[in-house]
């Protein structure tokens, strides 16, 4: 059965959101109720303006993560105080505090269970980074990630699912690193300027694609650090963001922040002011899905 739900969601990669509802129906109807729980939040990835899910995490169900993975997930950047619906959009639960729990998925009919985690935590722009990373390498199978508020006066909500498979993954990914990176240009002060309708990015880096013994190419994430005026860069503190390629061909680029700063993942005063615009310094390593990093890339954007 699971070789048929592949194929159907490999089917709803390429044919959009129609596909995923009808994906929802089957996980229903296989009684895999979590997996149809999540695909309410991720079916959303294509919405208007490209307006992100409410919650994106990697790994997932179909890029499959090693024993050794961390688990990183990117929300709304208030979701601690915002909470979630029953269909995985946002909504406004005056008070509460909603924290992540991550549990082994009901299996073998056998009740799920809490695994203990240390995390991580970056903001930039509209959105928050959460880093979960286990105590002790995960067993083959499904985990999910809920959204917990103590006081029970909040309904727990899985808010995504990932599968875990293989074996561990001890190498950092191969990179050599950034060519350019550049800010998208606007135009000057004073001139009459329309936007894209969903707004345009702020900064462009290009370089090499990277590569992994394990990891995929379409899974390898690249860690964002800023550095602060006349500081060197600090990677012993969590990434800014995780940013992903938005191409892969022979020169990888990487989009960061956008003219429409609710779905902008970075925002800086740099970014804020005219143009032209100062000049920062940017750090980035190329992530795999256990957190190995590569050897960092630093440029100047310009």
């Amino acid at each position: 059965m699971s070789v048929t739900i592949a194929a159907i969601a490999r089917i709803a990669l390429v044919h959009g959101r129609g596909m995923i509802e009808r994906m929802r129906g089957a996980y229903r109807a296989l009684g895999l109720l979590a997996l149809a729980a999540t695909l309410s939040i991720t079916g959303r990835a294509h919405a208007i303006c490209g307006r992100p899910p409410a919650v994106h995490v990697l790994p997932t169900y179909f890029l499959t993560g090693p024993p050794n993975a961390e688990v990183r997930l990117t929300l709304a950047k208030d979701w601690r105080t915002t909470g979630f619906c029953a269909d995985g959009s946002l909504a406004t639960c005056s008070g509460v505090a909603m924290e992540l729990e991550l549990r082994a998925a009901p299996r073998n009919g056998g009740p799920p269970f809490s695994i203990p985690f240390t995390g991580a935590h970056s903001e930039s722009g509209a959105f928050a980074t959460e880093v979960l990373r286990p105590a002790s390498p995960l067993a083959a199978g499904l985990y999910e990630i809920r959204a917990v508020e103590r006081s029970a006066r909040v309904e727990p909500k899985v808010v995504a699912i990932f599968k875990v498979a293989g074996e561990p993954d001890r190498l950092a990914p191969t990179w050599t690193g950034l060519t350019s990176a550049r800010w998208v240009r606007r135009a000057r002060a004073g001139s009459v300027v329309i936007e894209p309708e969903c707004g345009a990015p702020l900064i462009q880096l290009e370089g090499a694609r990277a590569t992994d013994d394990m990891t995929s190419d379409v899974a390898v994430s690249f860690a964002i650090w800023l550095a602060q005026p006349g500081a060197a860069i600090d990677y012993a503190r969590p990434p800014l963001l995780y940013a992903r390629a938005d191409e892969l061909g022979s020169t990888l680029r990487i989009a960061l922040g956008n003219t429409e700063e609710t779905t902008s993942n970075f925002a800086t005063a740099a970014a804020n002011a005219k143009t032209p615009y100062p000049a920062i310094k940017l750090g980035v390593r190329a992530v795999d899905l256990a957190g190995n990093m590569s050897a960092p890339s630093e440029a100047l954007v310009r």
